[in-house]
């Protein structure tokens, strides 16, 4: 029979039976099989041949044809065995999965690997020899490790073989991965993946502009840019290149940097030719899309009517410039704009004398389509004011020139001082002023920078510079800026000085006349102490101090503060003294000073004023004593006489009134009628009636009548008891009865 394993020891022993024309199997034990075979060969059947039956016995045939079956069969079984145990299984491949699923992916990306184990589930070496993928998508996966070619693998071992998904296109990329070797089953994985990207379409395919004039208005064109791809379009750069690519460009753009599949953004595309004949561009458009950069070619022609030169401005202005004073070069280019060489003759400047060609890059040039040629002026004024002129530009064979109107201005500074004397008045000797300021305008039409201000004259340095916002700053048309002079004199006296301001540019320092006058002060206080005596605690006593300018300048306060232990106790009241101004020469006010005890017993302390005068500060004693507050008791009168009236009637009310001038509360104990003839009176309802305390500074008052019960003089007291110091205070009352009417 033929062997499954070329390798096999056992093919030499069944190779003999090749001859016999017999079919040997291999079999395992309990497997059946039905053979046919014969035992003789290719020897004809007993009793027949070529020349018909045989004349042996067939009893004796039957026996032999039977004996060699037997033999036959139990030599196939042996043979069986013998296959079985020699030649095991065939290798068989099993794979881990029997699929890989990448998913989508955005073609120039990487996916994650994803691992396929092989397992050899068979007896026989299982040996891998190659990898092979249907339809083919080799450029689509990468095997990034495998250690399964070429190895073979025994029974139960294994490999592995990682792949990566990179789609190099979009489309559907799945595969079957197909494991090549001598598995007859050739096993393979089911590989599903997706790869998109983004396809950018541009709409129109060209852009024509046709005949434009130059310098009329751009001309545009919408073009469309739309993402017929199948994954974000992402855009990178859009830009204009060509050898025109100047004269178009873009007047929006797409609203933002990507696009969804199937959207689309538009934008205008401008032309606006620079020089005659026909321009051409390409607007290309980078992206992540597939065969980017996209190109979309644009063309347009440009029509000149005017001069052969176009210069850059048709006015030139050269500024304002300093009498006298050569300013900076200013440069004017002129484009060749007619779409052929211009041959230049010759530049000139007309209509003053103050404009002059510095650098003339243009006359007896050949300036080339679309060059520029450039010239270079300057102004040097001669006059103030405004100053016009024009340049000209001929070419050959050009009926019309081409020409650039000149314009500048003269202009030359002035210095204006808001004063031209600063006079300090009277200032105390040792002591600086306030500071005097003096402005300066430039009332010219160039500017200046003040160079230096210096002190001049005998007393020069008794004047002080306090405050400059002019040396070192230019100072513009119609601008001011201003100085600050302090006066200090050392001496009492009149004093003179020069302030000079030099504003440089040629101009004639500036002098202000500097004048002031020293003085002294003195200050006058009276009385020199204040003395508050007695103040009950709680209350407020004020007392006033005399102020006076004894000196000849002007007095002004810097200050007034109590000083000492109990200087919280006095305060400063009403102020007839202006302290911010001062006192005159001669000149008094008054400063009330107040007491307000915060404690029983005496207060001392010093009032300190400060002032300009040479003997500050002056210092006044002041002194009081806090006492506690106490009730008094006052009454209006200590007699009262009621007059007359009948027996058994009564006569008019007279009036007493009690009163409380102390600090404190007074207590009203009892009111009461006492004496000989006391039934004679009658206390009548005052409004002290029902009043047990009076308050401070409070009153009432009693009534009282009288009423007689007998004829003749009348006497009695009215008592009052209280809480003042005495106790007791008594009214003395008389009257006379009278006869009785019948």
């Amino acid at each position: 029979m033929t062997s499954r394993d070329p390798d096999s020891t056992a093919s030499g022993a069944t190779n003999g039976s090749r001859g016999n024309g017999l079919v040997d199997l291999p079999l395992r034990p309990g497997a059946s099989a039905d053979l046919e075979f014969d035992p003789l060969g290719s020897a004809p059947e007993p009793g027949v041949g070529p020349a018909g039956p045989s004349p042996g016995r067939p009893s004796d045939r039957k026996r032999r044809s039977s004996s060699k079956r037997v033999l036959w069969l139990a030599a196939a079984i042996v043979a069986a065995i013998v296959v079985w145990l020699m030649f095991p299984d065939p290798p068989r491949a099993e794979l881990s999965s029997d699929s890989l699923d990448f998913g989508t992916l955005r073609v120039g990306e990487a996916s994650e690997e994803q691992t396929v184990s092989v397992v050899n589930r068979g007896e026989r070496r299982l040996k891998i020899e190659s990898l092979s993928y249907q339809p083919e998508m080799a450029g689509e996966y990468e095997l990034v490790d495998e250690d399964c070619l070429g190895r073979k693998l025994g029974a139960g071992e294994g490999c592995e073989v990682r792949v990566r998904f990179r789609p190099q296109s979009a489309g559907d990329m799945s595969s079957l991965l197909t494991f090549h070797g001598n598995d007859r089953n050739q096993p393979g994985v089911v590989i599903a993946a997706m790869a998109v990207a983004p396809q950018l379409g541009v709409a129109p395919a060209a852009v024509s502009f046709g005949v434009v004039p130059l310098e009329s208005e751009p001309v545009s064109q919408r073009v469309t840019l739309s993402n017929v791809g199948t994954a974000t379009l992402e855009f990178r750069r859009i830009r204009i290149e060509g050898p025109a690519a100047g004269d178009f460009s873009r007047s929006r753009r797409c609203p933002g940097s990507t696009l969804e599949p199937g959207d689309a953004c538009t934008f205008d595309l401008l032309f606006e030719p620079s020089v005659s004949g026909a321009r051409q561009g390409v607007l290309i458009v980078d992206s992540d899309a597939l065969e980017s950069p996209s190109e979309l070619k644009l063309d347009g022609t440009g029509l000149w009517d005017g001069p052969p030169l176009d210069p850059s401005a048709s006015r030139l202005d050269l500024g304002e410039q300093r009498l006298g004073e050569r300013g900076a070069p200013k440069r004017i280019t002129f484009a060749n704009r007619t779409g052929g060489s211009v041959s230049v003759d010759k530049a000139t400047v007309s209509g003053t004398s103050s404009f002059a060609l510095m650098e003339d890059g243009c006359g007896g040039r050949v300036v080339a389509s679309g060059a520029e040629c450039a010239i270079t002026l300057t102004f040097l004024p001669v006059e103030d004011g405004a100053v016009s002129g024009v340049l000209t530009l001929s070419a050959e064979g050009a009926s019309e020139e081409a020409t650039v109107d000149l314009r500048g201005r003269g202009v030359t500074p002035k210095v204006e001082a808001s004063a031209s004397v600063l006079d300090f008045g009277d200032q105390r000797v040792g002591f600086e002023s306030a500071p005097r300021t003096v402005g300066f305008r430039n009332s010219g039409t160039a500017t200046l920078t003040f160079q230096a201000a210096s002190m001049g004259g005998s007393d020069g340095a008794e004047f002080l510079v306090r405050s400059n916002d002019c040396v070192g700053k230019p100072l513009a048309p119609g601008k001011s800026c201003a100085l600050g002079v302090g006066f200090g004199p050392s001496k009492a006296g009149a004093r003179q000085a020069a302030l000079a301001v030099r504003p440089g540019s040629g101009l004639e320092p500036v002098r202000i006349g500097l004048s002031g006058k020293g003085v002294v002060s003195a200050l006058g206080v009276a009385p020199g102490r204040l003395d508050f005596g007695e103040v009950y605690l709680g209350r407020l006593e004020a007392l006033t101090l005399t102020l006076t300018n004894d000196g000849s300048a002007r007095l002004k306060f810097a200050g007034l503060r109590f000083e000492g232990d109990d200087a919280s106790a006095f305060g400063l009241g009403k102020m007839a003294c202006d302290l911010e101004s001062g006192l005159g020469a001669g000149a008094t006010c008054r400063l009330e000073v107040g007491f307000e005890p915060g404690a029983a017993g005496p207060s001392r302390a010093e009032l300190v004023l400060a002032y300009n005068g040479p003997d500050s500060p002056a210092r006044i004693q002041v002194a009081g004593t806090g006492t506690n507050p106490a009730p008094a008791f006052r009454i209006s009168t200590t007699s009262l006489d009621l007059g007359s009236a009948p027996v058994g009637s009564r006569g008019e009310i007279g009036t007493v009134a009690i009163s409380n001038p102390g600090a404190a509360w007074l207590e009203l104990t009892s009111i009461t009628l006492i004496g000989d003839h006391a039934a004679d009176f009658q206390l009548v309802a005052g409004t002290c009636d029902g009043v047990s305390a009076l308050a401070p500074n409070g009153s009432c008052t009693v009534g009282v009548r009288l009423a007689p019960g007998s004829e003749g003089p009348r006497r009695a007291r009215i008592r009052v008891r209280h809480g003042a110091a005495d106790g007791v205070a008594n009214v003395a009352l008389a009257g006379r009865g009278l006869p009785g009417s019948q």
